[in-house]
Order: structure tokens, then C-alpha cells, then sequence
């Protein structure tokens, strides 16, 4: 869900008008996550057990959009090296409950 690319920490603005958010650096499932509202004012969350973790700060990046308004996210799985590759997609906060997308590389 959240961009590694422009982390801070303590709340520090992000320097951009567009949506970023928080997450706990422990938080399975997608747990205690929250939008932060940029231009459009968004704003939404996912409740969890670890709230009280430290705090990771970081901008959205942009994905990919069906015409149903799902976020498409794809995922490598790693076990000593990567084995696989995944995609998610979900309408808002995309977790580890989000729907698999079936998929077949040729």
C-alpha cells in the first residue's frame, strides 16, 4: 500500500499535496494503518493490536485502476530468493485479507 520511497518519522510533513499514510512497523493484515487526506481531503483507517509499535510515515504510490474502482497491487514472495508473484486488488486500503487475483505467466 504505502511507498517506501519518501519515509519520515514524527509526523513530518511529506512535502506533497497528494494522500499519504501511517502504519505501525508491526501490523499484520493490514492493522492499524491510516490514510492521511493530501488534496482531496481523504481520509480512512484500519484499526489493529498495534497501535502502540513506532510509527512509519510514508507517501502513497500510485496503482493501477480498473473500471471498478479496484487498486491493483503485485507482490514477490520471497523464500531464500523469489519464488513467486502475487497480486492483490481492493477498493481503498489494500491488505493481506484483500482479494487474490488469479494469474498465469507464460
Amino acid at each position: 500500500m504505502l511507498s517506501p520511497s519518501s519515509a519520515s518519522a514524527g509526523g513530518v510533513s511529506l512535502g506533497s499535496d497528494r494522500a499519504s499514510g501511517k502504519q505501525t512497523r508491526v501490523g499484520p493484515r493490514g492493522q492499524d494503518i491510516a490514510e492521511l487526506g493530501g488534496a482531496a481531503d481523504a481520509a480512512s483507517s484500519v484499526a489493529g493490536d498495534y497501535a502502540d509499535q513506532p510509527i512509519i510515515y510514508q507517501r502513497f504510490a500510485e496503482l493501477p485502476t480498473d473500471a471498478s474502482g479496484r487498486l491493483y497491487q503485485a507482490g514477490v514472495f520471497w523464500a531464500g530468493g523469489a519464488c513467486a508473484i502475487g497480486y492483490r486488488r481492493e477498493v481503498g486500503i489494500i491488505t493481506n485479507l484483500s482479494e487474490f487475483v488469479p494469474h498465469v505467466l507464460t
